[in-house]
Parts: structure tokens; C-alpha cells; sequence
């Protein structure tokens, strides 16, 4: 599971699902190479290297991890409407969120160490 810590669990998204150009990089990644963005997204909040493998890895699995680290309730059913509609959509809004995350981690390990 990823890691994260309380600065993390704000009950929401960070990123929106439509706000791929908020970083660019993650958006032409997801949109050019979708299959290797889920598998880093996968390996990621298994904290794991991405490996072949993690390329067939579950959204959902994904998406649960991303809301568990938010402090968010599950929702399967939205999780799943959105990846099946808009899986492009739905793995920068991953990607994004991962980046999030390990930056506010970042910033709350460097805190504790003060």
C-alpha cells in the first residue's frame, strides 16, 4: 500500500478528474501510453518498481489505494462508471494524485525531522 500521512487525508481529490492540463507531462504520458500509466500508477501505490507486470493492474485497485490515502470513502460503482467512460481521464487524475500525495508526504517527513 502507499505510503502517506495525515497532510494527505483532506476527504477529497486533489485533482480533478478533467484537470489533465494541470501537468502536462502526465496528461500526453496517459493519453500516449495509458497501459505503462496504469502500471506505473499500479506500482506506485504498491510501492513497488514498475515492472511488466503492473501494467495489467487493477484501476480500481489503484483508485481505492488513492482514496484510502485521502481519507476518502470507497465508491466502486463511480470509480468503475468513470475508467470504463473515461480511462484517459481517470489515470492522469491517478498519476496526479500519486504526485500529490509523495509531495505532501515529502513535506510532512521533512517537518517531523525538524
Amino acid at each position: 500500500m502507499m505510503k502517506y500521512s495525515k497532510a494527505t487525508q483532506t476527504g477529497e481529490f486533489e485533482n480533478k478528474l478533467c484537470g489533465c492540463f494541470s501537468d502536462c507531462g502526465s496528461c500526453c504520458y496517459g493519453f500516449c501510453c495509458t497501459p505503462c500509466a496504469i502500471g506505473r500508477a499500479w506500482a506506485d501505490v504498491r510501492g513497488e518498481a514498475c515492472q511488466c507486470c503492473h501494467i495489467y493492474g487493477g484501476e480500481l485497485y489503484i483508485k481505492a489505494n488513492i482514496r484510502h490515502a485521502r481519507g476518502m470513502e470507497m465508491n466502486y460503482c463511480q470509480d468503475c462508471c468513470v475508467f470504463t467512460c473515461c480511462p484517459i481521464c481517470s489515470i492522469v487524475q491517478d498519476l496526479n494524485e500519486i504526485k500529490s500525495i509523495k509531495e505532501t508526504n515529502q513535506v510532512a517527513d521533512s517537518n517531523e525531522a525538524l
